[in-house]
């Protein structure tokens, strides 16, 4: 077992920030703001370019300028930015991916399978995020339909989801993992 130590303690400097300074406070609010009007900036950018180039895809590959469906085909990057879309004000560009979201059809991937975990935080997380934020009922209703479907990836003898699972297995009720597949959790 370790020993404590011995002696004095040693006296740190003071590290928490002293707020009392208002010319030093206005300041970083000014620089605050600043950033934040950067940060939006850039995500409009990005946002624009999805659009453009990537809309429906699961992600926007920035050098080729086109579209790759990595997360099922079910437009990650919609599901993933719809609360950022809310919280940075984008009502037009939140209801135009609502809109797209809604039409998903949980039932026909783009891909043989998919990766649970990476399907639950970004997409069903994403869903309900943007649910809580603006109370768009289509959201949660889609949430509803995905998060049934996840439900089957636990219907096995260890009620552990599979790291990854192939629709053709999920639909057949067959949601065990692979011998060598760690777990999603």
């Amino acid at each position: 077992m370790a020993k404590p130590p011995r002696g004095s303690p040693v006296n740190l400097p003071r590290i928490q920030h002293d707020f009392s300074n208002p010319e030093l406070r206005k300041r970083e609010l000014e620089t605050a703001d600043q950033r934040r009007k950067d940060i939006k900036q850039a995500f409009k950018k990005t946002w624009r370019s999805y659009e453009k180039y990537a809309w429906g895809s699961d992600e926007l590959k920035p050098l080729s300028l086109k579209g790759r469906d990595t997360f099922g085909g079910w437009a990650a990057t919609i599901c993933d930015n719809l609360d950022t879309l809310w919280i940075m004000g984008m009502k037009r560009e939140f209801y135009k991916a609502v809109d797209f979201v809604s039409r998903m059809d949980w039932d026909i991937p783009t891909a043989d399978g998919f990766n649970v975990f990476e399907t639950t935080i970004r997409h069903l997380g994403g869903l309900l995020s943007a649910y809580e934020l603006s109370g768009e009922s289509a959201l949660l209703a889609k949430a509803i339909e995905l998060g049934d479907l996840l439900y089957g990836t636990f219907d096995n003898p260890e009620h552990m989801p599979p790291h990854t699972i192939k629709f053709k297995t999920l639909k057949e009720g067959l949601g065990h993992p692979e011998p060598r597949q760690s777990a999603a959790s």
